[in-house]
């Protein structure tokens, strides 16, 4: 899974027990340069502080809230404007800011290189969204040191330092939580640079791929795989041809793996229930028939050579007499 949060739902929704989870956070390799772009490049104002969003233009990411928490802090920061990065409902939003919009910059749907040129010359990120896993958005964020703003939704909890934290669930309205932070933060360039220092840190310890902690916690989940695949084949070695179909039919998810130590997770949707194993080269060629749903054909492979990296469905064939 990819953060606590999730992690703790397993557990407690789902009973799976800790020894069945790893925890592996999103990561992004160091994109970070020291020559940093210019806002006088992107044709940007020098003199005013750029507050960024970054997301989908629609209600769980609360640009909503955003814009109106921005509308508060302009009597007292003037020189502020919001650029808004990414695609969506555009109408909607440019209705609700239409008071301000001077004040805010739609750049729409970019490229990575562009994006990162924006990360570069903003003073502030803001993520007030509903729901979050593990934020690609704060990872790149915290990857250029910005001071990040954000809720304390789900897996976004554990991604934000306390004093940038928006309480959804508090007393006080979202709104004007926002605008406090927003403007404690742009009434301190000392403050900025420290938060934004303290997120740098934090990218560097858990969201890197510099960092061997996802080495340990590759190995861990490829053990996990094949401890699962082990039971499965002593499972099958121990019951005989005649009761294999209906075991089959009970068998759970198996999990493939394409890339090494990181596993490729495949496998059915709760509507169609099929039922999947792994093949190996330990099976004796010939005997099985292998149907793949998603090319909705039967083949016949040999698994004598190498094993297979694809998810079957295996169905026995009748041994010829």
């Amino acid at each position: 899974c990819l953060c606590y949060y999730t992690q703790r739902l397993l557990q407690n929704l789902y009973h799976i027990t800790v020894k069945k989870i790893v925890l592996i956070h999103n990561g992004l390799v160091d994109a970070f340069e020291k020559e940093r772009c210019s806002k006088k490049k992107l044709f940007l104002n020098h003199g005013e502080k750029i507050i960024l969003f970054v997301g989908r233009l629609d209600f769980v990411k609360g640009l909503d809230i955003l814009i109106k928490a921005i509308e508060g802090v302009l009597p007292l920061e003037s020189d502020i404007r919001l650029l808004v990065v990414g695609d969506g409902n555009f109408e909607y939003y440019i209705n609700q800011g239409s008071d301000i919009s001077a004040k805010i910059t739609y750049v729409g749907k970019i490229s990575k290189e562009r994006l990162y040129s924006y990360y570069q010359v903003a003073d502030i990120g803001v993520i007030p969204s509903f729901h979050e896993q593990c934020s690609y958005v704060a990872i790149e964020m915290m990857m250029f040191g910005l001071p990040i703003i954000g809720t304390d939704s789900t897996g976004l909890n554990e991604m934000i330092l306390d004093e940038c934290k928006l309480y959804i669930k508090d007393k006080e309205p979202l709104v004007n939580q926002l605008s406090n932070r927003l403007t404690f933060l742009l009434g301190d360039e000392k403050v900025r640079k420290r938060i934004g220092v303290a997120y740098r840190k934090k990218y560097e310890e858990e969201y890197s791929f510099a960092k061997k902690t996802y080495e340990k916690e590759h190995e861990r989940l490829s053990q996990l795989i094949d401890e699962a695949v082990q039971r499965r084949t002593k499972f099958l070695d121990s019951i005989s041809p005649d009761n294999k179909w209906m075991s089959m039919m009970k068998l759970p998810l198996i999990l493939s793996r394409h890339m090494g130590k990181i596993p490729a997770m495949t496998g059915p949707s709760r509507s169609t229930r099929r039922t999947w194993i792994r093949t190996w080269k330990r099976m004796e060629p010939g005997i099985w028939r292998l149907f793949c749903p998603q090319r909705q054909r039967e083949q016949r492979i040999s698994a004598a050579g190498e094993e297979s990296i694809t998810i079957w469905e295996i169905i026995p064939m009748p041994r010829k007499s």
